[in-house]
Order: structure tokens, then sequence, then C-alpha cells
């Protein structure tokens, strides 16, 4: 049999889409608008999902195994280049999460390649790379460096995806065309501050120390306001106020200064793995991790860890909500002091509503102990009342008569993301489906009322449903990009389209709807009679029809559904299984912090 000829783009650059070939994209984050001029006379597929089930199944696994053998023998050769004997506790704090992203974004280019290749043998495929500096490409930090580009750049994305193609590039199949054009990656500002500003801050700060005793619990998390923090503190009979500057991103750039890009090849090629003599996703990362660590833990490591040994500032336990996965020299400081054997807290920042976590191990191997809102499932968890949302206990009281229908949207970046928990790339897009056909079987008395909430979030500079949201319904719909929590106050009927923080939000404030694809969101086993009495209470759906329906019913009256027994049943359970709340919920977590001394 020929073979045809098909030009292979793993991202759409507009630029190496060829002339006259066919296009075989690597998967739906190609589909760009701005270049359909360029193909629509060509012949043109995009690669389908690489991700069903059985595939999550044995992603996490991969995954998993991978990260047991490159962990230690990583924890040892960081430690070998900077001269230092820490335990494995230590570099976990610092190296996670970034390692499991790391992983996770990798083993997607290197199985959608993998895929494409074995499924495409009787194709010549070409595939264009372009120069690209890698020095420009290290991370410096966690967000605005690495997860954000991952998930949004098009030129990052290219960067790896050449990584993995020239791996493959003696299968018969691949033909790589080496192109002379430079791409370049957006450069990273130097940090510019007010130093005088800056200095009386440190000194404010170090101030503020002297007060504090080595013995006190440190509290550090988004689930609690400063006001709170105080109160929480004057409780514990400690000094309220935390020198948080100290671990600031303003403190960590400063810090860092005109080491942001620091990159050395010489120092990052001792670090040594023994390459196996097989051809594997596991080959690939170990040859190609070293180059791609963040220079926190390589060129800057030196510089950060003198920083928090300076800072002299021990706690005995240290409570955190959110900081322990991305603030850099919180991370240190936690590791530093779990060195020091100090206790750690975990405390959840967000509600996962019985669906699966996406970072794989990290929160649960950290902490020696896990506080969630959800039922106990392992030793080292206790389950609290969450003080964030116990302020939402019917905050949509009826006697507000509140009137709007408010519909809350979910969505997802450019390229996969949470691949173990949520939609991938364009799946999210049944939001957009799901709203139109809602809309088009609501009373019209409904519709007027009608508000939409998009996703807006400043790490998403690109995604797959908010400008679609924004262009198709704005005209006919309110959309909701300010003032949301007086607008949420005010709906009468809240549909929640993805399960998790917002959800719990809407069925604990008053009359919600989760409207969604839940073969999208894996439940625990444990959750899943708790899932079947909600559909049974009509509170989830997966028919926008099916849930138009049920609005248009109860909308005269939604409390005579809401407080029904049935659905008063299912809402007790959510709530004790999967986001607890209460009252007392400040003073049940301050009883608690006390028995720890």
């Amino acid at each position: 049999m020929e073979k045809t000829n098909k030009v292979l783009v793993a991202v759409n650059l507009g630029i190496n889409l060829g002339k006259k070939k066919s296009i075989l994209f690597a998967g739906d984050w190609c589909e760009k608008k701005k270049y359909t001029e360029k193909i629509i006379n060509r012949e043109h597929e995009f690669f389908p999902s690489i991700f069903d089930k059985d595939n999550l199944l044995q992603f996490k696994k991969e995954i998993t195994r991978i990260r047991n053998i490159i962990q230690p023998i990583l924890f040892e050769k960081l430690n070998l280049i900077h001269n230092t004997n820490f335990k494995k506790k230590f570099w976990n704090l610092i190296v996670d999460p970034w390692l499991g992203n790391y992983l996770a974004y990798n083993y997607v280019r290197w199985h959608t390649i993998e895929s494409i290749l074995k499924l495409n043998k009787n194709v010549n495929l070409e595939f264009d790379t372009f120069e690209l500096e890698a020095k420009s490409f290290v991370s410096y930090d966690l967000q605005s460096s690495f997860i954000t580009p991952n998930l949004s750049s098009d030129v990052y994305n290219q960067f790896f995806y050449q990584k993995v193609i020239e791996y493959f590039k003696d299968f018969s199949n691949i033909n790589i065309v080496k192109n002379n054009e430079k791409l370049i990656y957006e450069t990273k500002k130097i940090y510019k501050f007010n130093k005088f500003n800056f200095y009386l801050r440190k000194i404010f700060n170090s101030i503020k120390k002297k007060f504090i005793d080595k013995n006190r619990v440190y509290l550090n998390a988004y689930e609690i306001n400063r006001l709170e923090l105080v109160k929480i503190n004057i409780a514990l009979k400690q000094f309220p106020i935390n020198p948080g500057f100290f671990f600031s991103e303003k403190t960590f750039k400063t810090l860092i200064s005109t080491d942001l890009m620091s990159y050395d090849v010489d120092l990052r090629n001792k670090i040594s793995f023994e390459v196996k003599n097989n051809f594997s996703f596991e080959n690939f990362i170990i040859n190609r991790i070293k180059y791609d660590l963040p220079n926190y833990l390589v060129e800057n490591f030196d510089k950060i860890i003198r920083y928090v040994k300076n800072l002299n500032f021990h706690q005995k336990y240290i409570v955190t909500g959110g900081d322990h996965f991305y603030n850099i020299l919180f991370k240190f400081w936690m590791a530093f002091n779990k060195d020091k054997e100090s206790k750690i807290l975990t405390l959840d920042h967000g509600i996962h509503n019985g669906v699966e976590k996406g970072d794989i191990y990290y929160q649960e191997e950290i902490g020696d102990i896990n506080i969630g809102f959800y039922k106990q499932m392992k030793s080292k968890e206790i389950q609290l009342p969450s003080i964030r949302l116990s302020k939402y206990i019917d905050l949509r009281e009826k006697k507000s008569k509140p009137e709007k229908l408010l519909f809350v949207s979910y969505d997802s970046m450019i390229y996969p993301e949470n691949i173990l928990i949520s939609p991938i790339c364009s799946k999210s897009k049944y939001v957009i489906e799901y709203f139109e056909t809602l809309t088009k079987y609501l009373d019209s008395d409904i519709l007027s009322k009608t508000l939409i909430r998009p996703t807006f979030k400043k790490h998403y500079p690109f995604s797959w449903v908010k400008d679609e949201m924004i262009h198709k319904f704005s005209k006919k719909f309110k959309i909701i990009e300010n003032n949301y929590f007086n607008y949420f106050k005010n709906s009468k009927v809240v549909v929640c389209t993805y399960p998790q923080t917002s959800f719990a939000e809407a069925l604990i404030s008053g009359p919600a709807l989760l409207l969604t694809k839940l073969n999208y969101w894996p439940y625990f086993d444990k959750f899943v009679k708790l899932k079947e009495e909600l559909i049974d209470a009509k509170i989830i759906f997966e028919s926008p029809e099916e849930a138009a329906k049920h609005i248009n019913e109860i909308w005269n009256d939604p409390y005579i559904w809401w407080e029904s027994k049935k659905v008063e049943n299912a809402k007790k359970r959510f709530i004790n299984e999967t986001a607890l709340v209460s009252e007392k919920a400040l003073e049940k977590f301050v009883n608690y912090l006390k028995t720890l001394n």
C-alpha cells in the first residue's frame, strides 16, 4: 500500500501548516479561528481525544509509577549538587506538585504523539521544528512560568512537543523538518520595586517576628480571612499577626531579582540518572528532566535556602490551606521547619464534592494531618466544617425574595489540564450546548431573569468557554463579571455546571441544581450512593431539557421542592459527606487547634 503524506501539527502556530499537503492536527487545542483561511480548502483532521476512561486509569497508574522511581534519585542528586543532606520530607515539600504536574503534562504530549504514530503507520508525517532558546523556558515559580504557559502558550508547547517528537525520530513514519525560523518565547521582566516601601515593610515584619513564640500555631489559609485569623490567634493566646511579607511574591522576586532566569547547563548535567536500554516515556523523562527542573531547585536554591535559614523563624505547627502548592518561599520555609520536626496540617482550599483529587498524593504526603471538609477516608485525615462555606448557610433566604436564575459556567484552558478530574480541552464546551438547550425550554418570564457567570480568572488567559459564551449570549442575557456575590445572593435558583466549590456554595445557600456530564467528573466509590440520591432528588441533571422542565415547575415557589423530605435528606448527606458546614465552624476549628498542644 502506497503511503500518503500529511503535515503533523502538534501546536497550531499558523506558520507550520505547510502549503499543499493534508494536515493532521494532534488535538482539538489546535483549533484556531484566526488561521481558518489557511486550511479552508485543505484536507485536514483533528486527532481524536486519547483520554477515555481506561486511558485515564492507566494514566494515573503510569504517572504514579514513574514519580515513585524518579523521586528518590532526584532527591539524592539535588542533595549532591547542593552539598546538603536534607531528608525526603524536605524535598517532597519543595519538588512537588511541580514533579507530578511535569510528568502529567509531558505524558499527555508523549501519549498523544505515540498514539498518532502507531495509528498512522501508512502515513508519512512531516513535522516542522523551529529554533527555540532552551533557557528562555526555565521555570522560576510554579504558576506564572510553569502551569500557565503549559496550559495556554503555543510557543511553550511547541518547544516541548519538539522534544517529544525528536525522541520518536527513528520511527519510519515521522520526518522532522528543521525550520531556520526562530520563535521567541515571551521574555520575563526583571522585577522592579519601590525600595523604600519594601524595606519599610521588611522592618515592620521583623518587629512582628520578635513577638512570635516558636511553639505557636502558624495559620496561612485561603479559607480564613484576616479578621478570623486575628480571632483564632487571640483564642489560642498567641500573637495575632503573621509576618506574611517574608513569603510574599514581591519578596521572592526581589530576592531572586536578576537571577530570575538563571540557567546553568553545566550544573544541571551533574544531575544524572541511569538510562535504561529501552524506548519508553520513563526513559524520555530520565533523559529530559534535569534540563526542565525549575531554577529554584537548581541555580537559585542556595540563595533561597540561605534566606530561609537567616529568617530564624521556627513554628511548632504550620496550618496551610493553599500556599504549600504554589508559594516558593513558603514551601522552602515549611520544608526547613519540617526538617526540624515541625508538624504540618494541610487544610482544604477548595471543595472536592466527591470527585477525584487532581494532585497525585502530594497534599496527603506532606501533611502530618490533613484537615478536610469531606468525610474521613484515611487515618491522617480529620473532618472539620469549612469556615468559609459556613457563611453560605441559607444565604439566599426565602424572605429576601430573590428573583434571578443564575447559570454558573465551567471553563478550562486551551491545553489539557486536570486530566484526572475534569473535562479535557473542548469537552468543556458542553456548557455552551447545555445553556442553549436549557434556555430553549425555559419559560419566557424566567428567561428575562437569567444571568450568566462565566469563569473569569487572571491565570486563564485563553479558555474554551468564556469568550464564546459572551459572544453568543451577551445580547440577550446579562453577563456577570463584577459584583458576583450580590447577584448570587439575589438568585432564586442557581444552576452550576461542575461539581466543585461553586456547587457547594449554591447548594448550602439555597435552591440549586447541578447540570453537567457526570462521566467527565469521576466520583470516589464512596460517594456513588450520594450521587444517586442527588439525582433522585432532582438536584443533579444530565439533560438540560429535563432541568428546564424542573425549573419551570418549581419557579413560583422553589422552596416547596427544596424543603421536601427527599431533598432535605439528600442535602444533609451531601453536606455531611463532602462539604461540612456549621454555624459554629470557627469555634470548632479553634477547639481542634487547642488540642494540638
